[in-house]
């Protein structure tokens, strides 16, 4: 009986690993996901004020995954997997409350790391200098493990450097260049989106 189970639970994880490999792969719309970013970040609004959120997404007390999250399903990302705390997983059911509305991966920016690097839908880039307007960046502001904080790739500014937005708190287009002058002992993280 014993061995039943085990064989069975080989299964369920199998099946699980296979409909993750089993998306079918779409041509990421970066232009959507910067869009949805601008849509639903500002500048002049505080850490509180929700009326840039999108009310069909649960909002979190630090929002900055859910946030990144939106982007890339704007982008073209699709939904994978059923199990919310699976790193192999990534997908939102809403704004719903419910414990199981969305994934780890969804919503914390470690998660995210994890998928991003299990998945095959991103790639760590080398500089910043590789990071186009789409693509992801993570940190951890202490310079350890593991990342706290996600942001989105929305342009670059006039010499070249990538802005970025963010949730948690509200950015719109600050520079690379800021974040780094800022805390120059956070380690940053640059995801390339396919």
């Amino acid at each position: 009986m014993k061995n039943a189970r085990k064989t069975a639970l080989s299964l369920v994880v199998a099946a699980a690993a296979l409909l993750v490999l089993m998306v079918p792969a779409m041509a990421y719309d970066r232009q959507a996901a910067v869009g949805y970013a601008y849509a639903h970040a500002s500048a002049d609004r505080g850490p509180d004020d929700n009326y840039a959120y999108n009310p069909s997404y649960r909002s979190y007390g630090n929002d900055c995954t859910n946030f990144v999250s939106q982007c890339l399903r704007a982008g073209g990302w699709q939904d994978t997997g059923w199990f919310y705390y699976s790193d192999w997983n990534w997908f939102c059911n809403g704004g719903g409350w419910g414990r199981h509305s969305s994934t780890w991966s969804w919503s914390n920016a470690a998660d995210l790391f994890e998928f991003l690097h299990r998945s095959g839908r991103a790639s760590l880039v080398n500089s910043w200098q590789d990071l186009q307007p789409g693509d992801v960046v993570q940190v951890n502001w202490d310079g350890g493990w593991p990342v706290s904080h996600t942001m989105i790739v929305t342009g670059y500014d006039g010499w070249g450097y990538p802005t970025l937005t963010q949730h948690s708190n509200n950015r719109l287009n600050k520079t690379i260049w800021e974040y780094l002058q800022e805390s120059p002992n956070a380690s940053f993280y640059g995801w390339h989106i396919r």
